[in-house]
């Protein structure tokens, strides 16, 4: 199963290459987070949600470019109501 990034181009997330990932029963969401340093000043952090019949993105947070950014302070790129 592929799970792609809305405008993040050339970026379908596979099973296998996820970090860390964690799924949550009662709530099915699935989530990763990829720190692109040990900063982690740099990366992207994902949450899906299961819908039944597949998961559903409800959260995208990207920070491309290391340059000493905390995490908290990625810019949102996608958010579902």
């Amino acid at each position: 199963m592929q799970l792609s990034l809305p405008g993040v181009p050339g970026t379908p997330i596979d099973g296998p290459d996820m970090v860390d990932p964690e799924f949550g029963p009662a709530t099915g969401t699935l989530s990763t987070t990829s720190k692109g340093r040990g900063l982690a000043d740099c990366g992207s952090t994902e949450a899906w949600t299961w819908s039944m019949a597949a998961f559903q993105l409800r959260t995208l947070a990207l920070q491309d470019q290391c340059g000493g950014a905390e995490p908290g302070d990625w810019p949102t790129l996608f958010r579902s109501r």
